[in-house]
């Protein structure tokens, strides 16, 4: 067992950051903005780029989130059937001690997966005194329970590669996070504590270390009789023991190119939002504009006054680059093959058949991961509850999956019009707007075109 508990595993210290982007990701726009992923234009100055980190916020369309809900919307569609022993059978309502059901729970375990491609379970139990009766145990509560370990939380690990009765299980795993120490009084300001477990096959270790501290020293060590480390990987796509991948990486990167553009589409929004009257005059010493008594300003006879009309490229373009994004995305999260038009009813019935088939062979990957990992958490509770390996466990997860041949387009139509839709940017330049009035004013600026001024709006909207 490694002596520097604070040492990285070198697949940490390999996906750490990349586990972070794709968090952050999944958290949204102030995340984003947060993490420093918003890109500064070559010639944008620090406080115009200020101002658009914080309207950069709100542009940021969520297509992991998007995209990973289809998969979970699937697979959790039906709860899953899990066959498991009496003396455990009480845990399925409440799974870590702080009432939350085995469904939402392992719900959340397998996004973590998904969005980083490995998350983990700790299955742990209380101590039970010596002469602990069976009454005692269950008013106290001391019995198995789960506790969901992010991803980031797991810094070090061994997997046994000699052994070959242990070959790919856990040698020892350390688990880092920060806890805040009970206050001596109520309302008391909570002091963060750095922590630091440590499990072997048959030992666990706690380090602590509080504020003032210069190194984490022991706080509390025992053994245990389970013959191996009770933390159980979760996988989106395994590559091997404590390695997994998954496509929320490349998911990630399309929704940040999106967001990059949207929020270069909007700053040119804001720039061309507020009309600019344009004199155009021989004379040069126009230094003011006056109103005339009709509150009209008076020019002379080889002058023009004209609205400044911005350019419509970074509108059109942005289009078309959504567009893109939208459908290079979509062909990650449903695999499909191709988006060419099909030549005649056959062809077309045939790829929507085998793009059907590659995605319901992603879903039954990540199914088939999902249960053999929830019934290694119901293994490792049942042996802590007294139990043995030949108990008979198993967990079936849905296989049930609905309308799928027309997810991927539903899907597509229904990202793309929240992301480029004519109502949103005019909302977005005309702030309190509903979208009733937007959807008329954008008709009625498509019905009536000729003045400088529904020109400016039109090229917006």
């Amino acid at each position: 067992m490694a002596n520097n508990f604070m040492a990285e595993h070198p697949w940490y210290a390999k996906r750490k950051s990349i586990w972070r982007y794709n968090l952050a990701s999944l958290a949204g726009g102030r995340a984003m903005v947060d993490g420093g992923y918003l890109d500064p234009s070559a010639i944008e100055g620090e406080a115009s780029f200020d101002r658009r980190k914080r309207r950069s916020m709100r542009l940021y369309k969520n297509l992991l989130r998007s995209g990973l809900r289809i998969y979970e919307g699937q697979i959790f569609r039906i709860e899953p059937v899990r066959v498991i022993p009496e003396r455990i059978s009480g845990m399925v309502d409440d799974v870590d001690l702080q009432g939350t059901d085995a469904q939402p729970f392992f719900a959340s375990v397998t996004s973590d997966a998904q969005v980083t491609g490995q998350s983990y379970v700790l299955v742990d139990s209380p101590a039970l005194p010596p002469g602990t009766t069976q009454m005692q145990a269950q008013q106290g509560r001391l019995r198995p329970y789960f506790e969901h370990v992010p991803t980031l939380a797991l810094i070090d690990w061994e997997v046994e590669t000699l052994s070959p009765a242990r070959r790919g299980q856990l040698n020892y795993a350390v688990i880092a996070d920060e806890i805040y120490a009970p206050t001596a009084s109520p309302f008391a300001l909570h002091d963060p504590i750095s922590r630091i477990r440590v499990w072997t096959t048959d030992e666990w270790f706690v380090f602590t270390r509080g504020a003032a501290d210069a190194t984490h020293t022991l706080d509390s060590q025992g053994s245990h009789s389970l013959g191996r480390v009770p933390l159980v990987p979760f996988y989106d796509q395994r590559i091997a023991p404590m390695q997994g991948q998954t496509i929320s990486d490349d998911i990630a990167l399309q929704a940040d190119a999106l967001w990059q553009y949207r929020s270069v589409r909007d700053e040119s929004l804001y720039t061309h939002g507020i009309q600019q009257l344009v004199l155009s005059s021989d004379s040069g010493d126009i230094k003011e504009l006056d109103f005339s008594a009709s509150r009209a300003i008076p020019i002379g006879a080889n002058d023009t006054l004209d609205y400044l009309r911005p350019s419509e490229v970074v509108y059109s373009a942005y289009s078309d680059v959504a567009t893109e994004i939208i459908e290079d995305v979509a062909d990650l999260i449903f695999a499909r093959s191709s988006r060419q038009l099909p030549t005649g009813q056959v062809e077309s019935a045939d790829k929507r058949r085998s793009d059907r088939e590659e995605f319901v062979a992603i879903l039954e990957e990540k199914a088939s991961n999902f249960e053999e990992s929830e019934a290694e958490c119901w293994r490792l509770a049942n042996l802590w509850a007294g139990g043995t390996d030949g108990d008979e466990i198993s967990v079936a997860y849905n296989r049930d999956y609905e309308s799928v041949d027309t997810l991927a387009d539903e899907w597509v139509q229904r990202i793309a019009e929240g992301v480029a839709s004519r109502v949103e940017w005019y909302q977005e330049i005309h702030p309190g707007v509903s979208t009733e009035d937007a959807a008329i004013a954008v008709a009625a600026n498509a019905a009536q075109r000729g003045s400088p001024v529904r020109d400016v709006l039109n090229g917006l909207v």
